[in-house]
């Protein structure tokens, strides 16, 4: 027992290894292209490709993209996914956050607001996005279950944080009251604390769906929206055991079991951000909706 335990160790460290030269090898290849043109994105393609031949080996190493993509860890490998990540999502979120800002602009247009981003990661459109909108709102925070993202992004926002302009915590939606710090934003805010709420890809990995509908909607304030980016397409091109969550419907059954969200006011938005075609899904709360409406 004791050699089958080390065996499968040391299979996970190699595993892991293989992983790591993969990521490195093409960091380095990214990093020495200038700009944003076809030759880095036709990299990315090839990247991508490289870490599917990877997860489609065994379960041990889908297992690894699956973990360090979801939830990257504090060592070397966590701290590579993450900057690889940045690259990536370099290219494609200059389109996406010009989308989002012209949603915020909208919604900002006679108030300054508070906006909560769910599962930043590396903080690439977060930080995009701030230095976009940052004149339109009085403060910026952050949920991740990563600590390797949230000490990434406490580096990225250090001045910002100094001065109480941006908040990054350690915070899972679909644990609902039961999480620390949710449970104080919502004792502090009885009637919600977040004019806007955005979340890009993290969907996929959610836990307790109804837990984080509700949650989602006790966050937002009573004229809040919900913004979601998602690569649908993407996800399909994907290990089928990657991801929790797969399917626009689900999303939408989500937002319709609280009850607390305009089901007849939703907009979708197609092909946004070039390449990886995500979709933008924009939800309202419903005027004076409440916890008592979403309980009956």
């Amino acid at each position: 027992v004791a050699y089958k335990t080390f065996a499968k160790c040391m299979h996970q460290v190699r595993l892991e290894e293989e992983y790591k030269s993969i990521i490195k090898t093409y960091l380095q290849r990214m990093k020495a292209l200038p700009g944003k043109g076809d030759d880095k994105k036709a990299l990315i393609v090839q990247w991508r490709g490289a870490v599917r031949r990877f997860e489609h080996q065994s379960p041990a190493a889908s297992d690894i993209v699956f973990r360090e993509f979801a939830m990257p860890s504090s060592d070397e490998l966590g701290h590579l996914v993450l900057e690889m990540l940045t690259e990536w999502n370099d290219l494609a979120y200059d389109e996406l956050c010009a989308q989002l800002e012209d949603i915020i602009q909208r919604k900002t247009a006679k108030k300054k607001v508070s906006i909560l981003e769910l599962g930043p990661g590396g903080g690439d459109a977060i930080q995009k996005l701030y230095q976009r909108i940052a004149h339109r709102v009085h403060s910026v925070h952050a949920f991740d279950v990563s600590h390797s993202a949230i000490s990434t992004l406490h580096r990225k926002f250090a001045a910002q944080i100094e001065n109480e302009q941006v908040a990054i915590e350690f915070a899972n939606i679909g644990h609902g009251n039961d999480d620390e710090v949710i449970r104080r934003t919502l004792e502090q805010n009885p009637n919600g604390k977040y004019d806007i709420i955005f979340h890009l890809n993290c969907f996929y990995f959610w836990d307790n769906l109804a837990v984080c509908g509700q949650t989602l909607a006790q966050l937002l304030t009573a004229d809040g929206c919900l913004i979601g980016g998602f690569r649908w397409k993407y996800l399909h091109r994907c290990n089928p055991n990657m991801f929790k969550n797969r399917q626009q419907w689900q999303y939408m059954d989500m937002l319709r079991q609280t009850r607390m969200f305009d089901m007849d006011a939703v907009n979708v938005m197609d092909n946004v951000g070039g390449d990886d075609n995500y979709q933008i899904i924009v939800a309202h709360k419903k005027s004076g909706s409440d916890l008592s409406e979403s309980d009956n």
